[in-house]
C-alpha cells in the first residue's frame, strides 16, 4: 500500500471519529437536541458584621453537611468589599457557584468563639445575606 493511500485512509479514519463524538457545540445549543445549557451564573454570598462587639479574622466555607475542610479565607480576596479583617459594620460580598454552604467565621479577639451559619442557599444570579449578629462566649 502506498503512503498517500495510507495517509488518505488515516485523514477519513480521523474524520469519522471526530463526527461520531459530535464534534461542535450545536449539540448542546438551543437547537440542538440537547436543548440550551444549564445556567453556569454565579450567586453572591453577602456577610454583613452587625455584632456588637467582634469582628471577623477569617470567613471560610464548605458544602452543607459535611466534615470536609474549609475553604481558603474568602477575606482574603480583595474583590469583596470588605478589608482583611471584617469590623463591625462593615460588609463584603462573594460571587460563589450555586450551592448550599455552611459558613464559618473566626473572631480576632481572644474568648470570642466561630460564628456560625449552616445551610445557607446559594442560588445561581441571586444574593443571599448572611448577618453576624453576636459572637458567642468561648467559654
Amino acid at each position: 500500500m502506498s503512503a498517500r493511500r495510507i495517509f488518505s485512509s488515516l485523514v477519513v479514519t480521523l474524520a469519522l471519529a471526530a463526527a461520531a463524538c459530535g464534534g461542535g457545540d450545536d449539540a448542546t445549543g438551543p437547537s440542538g437536541p440537547g436543548g440550551p445549557p444549564p445556567s453556569q451564573s454565579k450567586g453572591t454570598l453577602v456577610i454583613t458584621n452587625a455584632a456588637p462587639t467582634g469582628s471577623g479574622l477569617f470567613i471560610r466555607t464548605r458544602a452543607c453537611n459535611t466534615s470536609g475542610a474549609w475553604s481558603s479565607d474568602l477575606l482574603g480576596d480583595p474583590n469583596n468589599g470588605a478589608g482583611a479583617i471584617m469590623f463591625g459594620g462593615e460588609t463584603g460580598s462573594w460571587q460563589v457557584d450555586p450551592g448550599c454552604y455552611d459558613v464559618r467565621v473566626t473572631p480576632s479577639e481572644v474568648g470570642l468563639d466561630y460564628f456560625f451559619a449552616n445551610g445557607i442557599q446559594v442560588v445561581g444570579g441571586q444574593s443571599v445575606t448572611v448577618t453576624i449578629d453576636a459572637f458567642p462566649l468561648d467559654i
